[in-house]
């Protein structure tokens, strides 16, 4: 992924950039995701200073190393970056940037050991199909932490400032379900232990008239705790 900085004086700046926490800085980050939990899997490709002619554009590419384990399928996470600019002794003011950045791993069913975070959710998207025989599915949620806790589970599609800043608003290629009423669950409340798992099963009720539509549709399924962060499934829908 290309990091682009506009060099907006007319003398060459130096620009120092590091990856942080949205925490460090009081940053915001929509529901659904946490802070990535090593800054350090975010890399660039050049070495962390670069330097922009006055009124030009200079590059860097970033990319993520995420250590192959299991537990880290299935994950949303968020995290920064600081571009500041590098000052002289004699200057006393270094402007900085802090764009946000969210990342969601793979999707598996078919993990071997807990996701990763307090909560763990396992597949993070359903494949949902109007033919009867594929309009079930599952997934997992998992209580990490070491006390109970109770999820309630919704169906809903993202609403004026969080439709906005959640990654892939909706998937490409797919619109938003007319109506997240067509989401049923066999459970919308589940209390879970601590260190213990619960299976969700999740159904799909289009109106007739409407499954003979050829159109894509995605719904998201919220799950929050009764303390902690908050996760959702994608639900991808297909004729």
């Amino acid at each position: 992924m290309p990091l682009s900085i506009h060099n907006k004086d007319d003398q060459s700046n130096t620009y120092t950039v590091k990856t942080i926490l949205p925490s460090q800085i009081g940053m915001s980050w929509p529901d659904g995701y946490i802070e990535i939990p090593e800054t350090g899997w975010f890399k660039f490709e050049d070495n962390k200073k670069i330097t922009v002619a006055g009124g030009e554009i200079g590059f860097t590419n970033m990319y993520i190393e995420i250590p192959g384990k299991d537990a880290y399928y299935n994950q949303k996470w968020v995290i920064a970056i600081e571009v500041k600019t590098d000052v002289e002794i004699s200057e006393t003011i270094a402007l900085a940037v802090y764009p946000r950045f969210l990342i969601e791993t793979e999707s598996n069913k078919s993990i071997t050991e807990r996701p990763a975070g307090s909560m763990g959710i396992s597949p993070a998207k359903l494949n949902l199909s109007f033919q009867s025989v594929n309009g079930k599915g599952v997934f997992e949620i998992y209580n990490n932490d070491t006390i109970p806790h109770t999820y309630t589970i919704r169906p809903g599609t993202p609403k004026g400032e969080m439709q906005r800043q959640i990654l892939h608003s909706p998937t490409p290629s797919y619109d938003w379900l007319p109506d997240p009423g067509w989401i049923l669950l066999d459970i919308d409340n589940v209390e879970i232990e601590a260190g213990s798992s619960r299976l969700i099963e999740v159904f799909l009720k289009v109106p007739h008239e409407m499954s003979m539509v050829p159109q894509k549709w995605e719904t998201l399924l919220f799950i929050t705790p009764d303390k902690g962060p908050s996760s959702f499934v994608r639900v991808l829908i297909e004729p």
